[in-house]
């Protein structure tokens, strides 16, 4: 078993995920408490190698294809937590006031030394956008990355199967609105990077 020296794991560590029963069929994400991040462990060269799962394999893992009875959207897989406030939009400043249930979405940010940094796409489950800023932190120079965080959103229920599908161009589209029917609400969340404080 090969791990990417890039999850920074101590060799207590490696033992243990080389342990973990993880299935006959790889690629597969694995969640274990010996490891802040989750991990995919895919057939590389006739062994097996282990790196950090991105937000779209963590999301397949995570995903059930439940539907809630009545519900009309067409969601792109598990449809996000409702949540018990509604969200208020209006897309013209001489339009009137629109008004929709809103649900919980997650992006995951990597921000930079040079204080720039890259956003995700959103996520119905939290564990994605963690998987997608760890995965994309690693994928930048060590030296340039500063810190990753996940950011909690309100999204007006009807906008977020084409927020979850469409990323980037949808959101940027919902921000032109003159009140947006999506929104980041609380503070970031932080997330500790291997390295920067003792993870093993």
């Amino acid at each position: 078993m090969r791990f990417d020296p890039r999850l920074k794991m101590s060799p207590e560590t490696r033992y243990e995920l080389a342990m973990a029963d993880f299935g006959p069929d790889l690629p597969t994400v694995l969640f274990s408490s010996a490891y802040s991040f989750p991990l995919t462990f895919e057939a590389a060269d006739g062994d097996v190698f282990v790196r950090a799962a991105t937000g779209e394999e963590v999301t397949d893992a995570l995903t059930t294809d439940m539907v809630e009875e009545g519900d009309v959207l067409d969601w792109p897989g598990d449809p996000p937590r409702r949540l018990e406030m509604g969200l208020t939009w209006q897309e013209r400043p001489d339009g009137g006031f629109e008004e929709d249930g809103a649900v919980q979405l997650w992006s995951g940010e990597v921000v930079l030394r040079s204080g720039q940094g890259v956003s995700g796409p959103f996520y119905v489950h939290q564990q994605a956008a963690e998987a997608w800023a760890f995965s994309a932190a690693l994928g930048l120079p060590e030296g340039e990355v500063f810190e990753c965080q996940v950011v909690p959103y309100r999204c007006a229920r009807r906008f977020a199967p084409a927020l979850l599908r469409d990323g980037e161009p949808e959101y940027e589209r919902l921000r032109r609105f003159w009140k947006a029917p999506v929104r980041a609400i609380g503070e970031p969340l932080p997330l500790m990077l291997p390295g920067s404080v003792l993870q093993d």
